[in-house]
């Protein structure tokens, strides 16, 4: 690593990301509120299929607008944390080998990963999307310092750093090896 990782920064889920989350939030509202009304029978009742569809997309419009506030990239004296709704996950900055980088293409959609990639086997892998978070100047000096890994391999003329990306991403740590363990 050639700079100092930016310490005591959290970098959150930037502003347009989060605009369109609301919007979207906000749009499937509204097509909850015309589902519930354009189903009521004529008597008042409404149709359980069409209310439980209703909570449904509700509950998936919640999701992703909390997912955006929420998830963050943080870096502490010693590590980097990257947490999402449901889980945390970390890499001691002493450990990390280098980074690599992939594309994940869903529908019409296309999103470009950071992995850092651990040089210790009790760490694994840390990902999360590189263009999604409000990183400054600091962390992208930080992350250009960084071995880049795909480079490395076009180098030494390997094959494709996906099926390693998703090895490292997938590695099983052991229950009885904790990360925090020396």
């Amino acid at each position: 690593m050639d700079s100092e990782p930016p310490r005591g920064r959290c970098y959150r889920v930037d502003r347009a990301d989060k605009i369109l989350a609301i919007v979207g939030s906000l749009v499937c509202l509204g097509i909850i509120a015309t589902v519930v009304l354009e189903t009521s029978a004529p008597n008042g009742e409404r149709n359980a299929f069409a209310l439980l569809g209703a909570a449904v997309f509700a509950a998936y419009s919640v999701f992703f607008t909390a997912r955006a506030f929420m998830t963050t990239v943080s870096f502490t004296s010693d590590c980097i944390e990257v947490a999402g709704m449901f889980r945390i996950r970390s890499l001691p900055l002493a450990a990390i080998r280098g980074r690599r980088e992939y594309m994940h293409y869903e529908s019409k959609t296309r999103t470009r990963y950071s992995v850092l990639v651990s040089s210790d086997d009790r760490y694994p892998a840390v990902e999360y999307p590189k263009d999604g978070f409000a990183f400054d100047d600091a962390y992208w000096n930080w992350y250009d310092g960084l071995t880049d890994l795909d480079e490395l391999d076009r180098r030494q003329n390997k094959p494709s750093s996906t099926a390693r990306v998703i090895e490292e991403l997938t590695r099983e740590v052991s229950c009885t090896q904790s990360p925090r363990s020396p």
